[in-house]
Formats: C-alpha cells, sequence, structure tokens
C-alpha cells in the first residue's frame, strides 16, 4: 500500500458524506466482497476506501493484497472481515449451479466434447472439476448455445462468475484480480485457445468490460 495512514484517515472523512453508490463511483471501485472499515457503526468498503486515498494523492493504483491492506489498517482503523456474508453468497451460488447443471446435461456433453473434456485454462480433465461455463450468463440473457460456452475448472468458473477473472478479447489472455493473485498468479497471462464451432474471443467482450470496470487499474 503506497498511501500513509492519514491519507486514508482523509479518505474516511471523505466518505462519510457519500452513499456507497457515489462512493464506489469516485473510488472507481467494484463491489467489496469481503474487507470493510467500521466507521461510526457503518460499515465501509475497504478497497473503495483505498482506492480513493490513491486517488486523492495522485497515485497510480498498484493493486495491493486485502489482507496486506488489512494488515496495515487494523490499530488505527477497525477491519470487519465477512467472511460469513461472502461464504453465504458462495454457497448459494454453488446451489444454483448444481440445479442448473441437472437441467444443462446436453449443453455441458455438448461442451465437453468441443473442448475435449479439459479446461480451457488449466488443461484439468478430471471431469468432476470442471464446469460447462456460461460466458454471457443466463441472467443476462445468455443461451445455452456452445458458442456462449467453455469449459473451465470448477474454481476458475467462480472466479470467472464473479469477475475476479476474465479473459481479453485481443489477445485471449487470462487476467486475474489483483485479489486472487496470491493464489491464482499462475494462470494470469495464460493465453485460452478456443476450439472451432466453439465461441470467439470476441464473445468475451462484455466480461472483459465489466471485469475491467471492476478491477480498474
Amino acid at each position: 500500500m503506497r498511501v500513509s495512514l492519514d491519507q486514508v484517515k482523509e479518505a474516511v472523512d471523505e466518505a462519510r458524506g457519500l452513499t456507497d453508490d457515489q462512493l464506489r463511483v469516485e473510488a472507481k471501485s467494484g463491489r467489496s466482497r469481503s474487507y470493510f472499515i467500521m466507521d461510526r457503526q457503518r460499515p465501509l468498503p475497504m478497497k473503495a476506501i483505498v482506492r480513493l486515498a490513491y486517488i486523492r494523492a495522485n497515485i497510480k493504483w498498484d493493486g495491493p493484497q486485502s489482507l496486506a491492506v488489512a494488515n496495515a489498517l487494523r490499530g488505527t482503523f477497525d477491519i470487519l472481515h465477512s467472511v460469513a456474508e461472502v461464504e453465504q453468497e458462495r454457497l448459494d451460488r454453488q446451489r444454483e449451479n448444481v440445479e442448473r447443471w441437472k437441467r444443462d446435461g446436453k449443453f455441458r456433453a455438448a461442451l465437453l466434447d468441443l473442448f475435449g473434456s479439459a479446461c480451457a485454462i488449466s488443461g484439468c480433465k478430471v471431469l468432476d472439476a470442471i464446469d460447462a461455463s456460461h460466458i454471457l450468463g443466463v441472467a443476462d440473457e445468455g443461451d445455452d448455445d456452445v458458442t456462449n460456452g467453455w469449459i473451465i475448472r470448477t474454481d476458475l468458473h467462480r472466479l470467472f462468475d464473479v469477475w475476479l477473472m476474465s479473459i481479453d478479447p485481443a489477445t485471449g489472455r487470462v487476467h486475474m484480480s489483483p485479489d486472487c493473485m496470491d493464489s491464482y498468479a499462475e494462470f494470469d497471462g495464460r493465453t485460452v485457445t478456443l476450439p472451432k464451432r466453439a465461441a470467439s474471443l470476441s464473445d468475451f467482450a462484455p466480461h472483459w468490460a465489466e471485469f475491467q470496470k471492476r478491477n480498474a487499474a
């Protein structure tokens, strides 16, 4: 973290006059998922506060790891780590995905055949560990055609669904969110090769745009 505690305090002071949505806009930040700074009984998204401090100090964002930032701020601020909330969201998504997997047997079978039953990123071929993932989500009117799907490892699927990982449509390279680099750095920069009759790299453009917005440098 390249800003001082005093600069973070100034960002907290400014945030008191902003709604959460206004804070995210000012900080050019996505939704915080786990770490918060408690201020007068209000949980302020830690990432947004720190990004705001960077912006006000005119310092380029360097993507500090959330755990490292939280540890640096403890002692000066009351840091809340909402593991329970994040875990509940994960379990809810998992249940939804299990139900969808049951409904989408044909979609999965077609993609497994197209991708040689292997994750497009890691190469994993353990069937119980790989998913048929939609590129454009069903909630966003994505369909079950093979041109809207790919095979990726289950954990990578989870990251993709919450914009912690994406594919640059111009290069085909994998990009991981700074929040994931401690555990997933090995995949950052890998190039994805899509088989014929599958999706094209341009199909990742909407997801990539949202990923960039949520993980803006």
